[in-house]
């Protein structure tokens, strides 16, 4: 696999970005994994050396009906030749606004922004408005901004006494009630269902019940992926809020927050606002997306689709007493866990020089445009990869190594 306009334009950008790229971007050894596309379409993309891959990094799961998906395009390109925006408002914001209280349980009024991470900010934001409360206790990633920052540099020390992280534990969330339960506005989750299964879910929701705090869900990645309810349906539950990006338009900007009337009415107590929260043309794109995922059984196809690779890899992985495992409940966006961090690059990399592309050490993201075609094609990539693969551990996968791969993938601190 040549790399080199890849690599060239890397060099280039060391004057220009700092480290280059995003580093979230950069999933694996540059000379060894692409860095820079040119188009994608379906499930296949295209890097900057005329490289062809099939695709499971699925725009970080914001693909869900392939790349560059046609009908969702040209609503796009429809409304962009009438503007992409307008003075104030448009009636795309009130006709997605309904498809989301049509579909998704908590949504009695919803209100749109850019960024999942500005999303996971107005929901707290909300909550604390709402309650009168400060503290938020919180698991799982919900963005890059302060908020859910805390420890790290940049950050004000104050934050980490009004964000409480439970870390996906019972006990810890239990404890932290107790110690401040009068100060507690929201319980805060963003599910992992490879993980933590629904028990873990609905006790967390009756522990907020039981307190009289907030119940709010992160669906930024669940959302309009797992199906087209979000995962409070599977858990069968109404939160007082959630929030969601990604899935929701099949690759273009927005995000949304929807809850209670209680909830979101608590806006008129405080600022939540963006010049392009209104931009109409990426309404238009959740809009087809929604419709799309409605009449064509997407749901369906890539649960089962997902769980057939998911299914196939471990068939591989058990014929080489390959040191790997992969974790499916949600086969939507499964994980595949490596004994150790060389043989997951390694894995990475040469399934990569061979044309296919993953999520390195995150979800295997599926789309509707991943056929079993495509799969069967992926899994013989994977299967020569493992042939080709020299001095791996044959050793099984343990609960230290779940540990150390939910931090990897920043799931747990």
């Amino acid at each position: 696999m040549n790399l080199q306009k890849s690599q060239s334009e890397y060099q280039k950008a060391q004057d220009l970005i700092f480290n280059g790229v995003k580093r979230m971007n950069m999933l694996a050894d540059v000379y060894k994994y692409p860095l820079y596309f040119e188009k994608s379409k379906g499930a296949y993309t295209w890097d900057i050396d005329g490289n062809k891959y099939i695709d499971f990094i699925s725009g970080k799961g914001a693909i869900v009906l392939g790349y560059s998906d046609d009908s969702v395009n040209k609503a796009v390109k429809d409304q962009i030749d009438r503007s992409n925006f307008m003075p104030l408002n448009s009636t795309a914001q009130n006709n997605l606004a309904e498809l989301f209280i049509k579909e998704i349980p908590c949504a009695e009024r919803v209100r749109f922004f850019r960024t999942g991470s500005c999303a996971a900010s107005a929901l707290i934001r909300l909550a604390r408005a709402c309650t009168g409360k400060d503290i938020i206790l919180t698991t799982g990633y919900h963005g890059w901004h302060d908020s859910f920052m805390g420890g790290r540099a940049g950050v004000p020390t104050m934050i980490d006494q009004n964000v409480m992280s439970f870390n996906y534990s019972l006990d810890l969330l239990k404890s932290l009630m107790e110690s401040f339960k009068e100060k507690i506005a929201a319980i805060f989750i963003t599910p992992e269902p490879c993980f933590f299964n629904k028990n873990f879910y609905l006790d967390c929701y009756n522990i907020a019940k039981e307190n009289k705090v907030l119940f709010l869900l992160d669906e930024v990645k669940t959302g309009f992926r797992v199906n087209l309810h979000g995962y409070q349906h599977i858990l069968d539950i109404v939160p007082d809020g959630a929030c969601f990006s990604k899935a929701m338009s099949n690759g273009y900007p927005i995000s949304a927050v929807a809850g209670s009337i209680e909830l979101m009415e608590a806006e008129e107590r405080t600022h939540l606002s963006g010049t392009f929260d209104t931009e109409v043309s990426c309404m238009e794109a959740a809009i087809q997306t929604i419709k799309q995922l409605k009449i064509n059984d997407i749901h369906e196809i890539i649960n089962k689709n997902g769980k057939y690779f998911a299914d196939q890899l471990s068939e591989v992985f058990n014929e080489y007493n390959f040191p790997a495992i992969c974790k499916s409940d949600d086969p939507t966006a499964f994980h595949i866990v490596f004994k150790n961090e060389k043989t997951a690059e390694d894995f990475y990399c040469g399934c990569a020089d061979r044309g296919v592309l993953f999520y390195c050490n995150n979800n295997v993201m599926m789309n509707a445009s991943h056929t079993i075609e495509v799969i069967d094609i992926a899994v013989n990539v994977c299967r020569d990869t493992i042939k080709h693969m020299d001095n791996y551990p044959m050793l099984s996968i343990d609960n230290s190594d779940i540990t150390a791969y939910l931090k990897r993938s920043r799931i747990q601190r």
